[in-house]
C-alpha cells in the first residue's frame, strides 16, 4: 500500500480549521458556563468588558439565517391545441461564398 506524501499546506489548513473550531466551541461553552468565562478573564464582570463570549451573549454575531420562503411550484399549463409546423424556404446567406468550399486546384 502506497502512502501519500504529506502536503504542508493541507496539514496547516487542517490545524487552522481545528484551532478555529476549538476556539468557537470554547466560546460557546463559556456562554453556557459563566464560571468558565470568569476563569478565562479576570475582568469578565466589568461592564466595559468585550470578548467573543459577550458578543455571543448580546447577539451581536451575525449568523446565516434561514432561506427565504418560496412559493410552491405552479402546475404546468397544458396547451389544448398545438399548431402544426409548415416548412418555409429560406435563402442561404452564404450563396456568394461558394468558391470557398473547395481547396485550391494545386492542393486538391
Amino acid at each position: 500500500m502506497k502512502s501519500r506524501p504529506s502536503n504542508p499546506r493541507r496539514s496547516l489548513r487542517a490545524v487552522m480549521m481545528v484551532a478555529c473550531l476549538g476556539g468557537f466551541l470554547l466560546a460557546l461553552a463559556a456562554v453556557a458556563l459563566p464560571a468558565l468565562h470568569d476563569g478565562l478573564h479576570r475582568d469578565a464582570s466589568h461592564p466595559q468588558h468585550e470578548c467573543a463570549v459577550t458578543m455571543l451573549i448580546a447577539g451581536k454575531v451575525q449568523l446565516g439565517g434561514d432561506l427565504p420562503p418560496t412559493a410552491p411550484p405552479r402546475p404546468v399549463v397544458c396547451f389544448p391545441h398545438v399548431s402544426t409546423l409548415r416548412p418555409t424556404w429560406v435563402a442561404t446567406a452564404f450563396a456568394e461564398s461558394r468558391i470557398f468550399e473547395h481547396a485550391p486546384p494545386a492542393v486538391s
